[in-house]
């Protein structure tokens, strides 16, 4: 899973950077779009690292 986790972790930093450069640019609505996707892989990039595989929603019926 250590393969998976950089792999998150390196999506993280391209969404962060395009995140700052939209709010340079004054694109706020699409910088917090990107700041929050990069958040999002962060977690998932961290629960990785501890191999734990995120999980998405449950859907009724499926297990857990």
């Amino acid at each position: 899973m250590r393969g998976e986790a950089e792999r998150c972790l390196n999506e993280t930093e391209w969404d962060l950077e395009t995140a700052r450069i939209l709010h340079r640019e004054r694109r706020y609505n699409a910088a917090a779009f990107y700041s929050h996707q990069a958040a999002e892989k962060a977690v998932k990039a961290l629960l990785y690292s501890l191999n734990e595989a995120p999980l998405g929603p449950q859907r009724e019926g499926s297990p857990r």
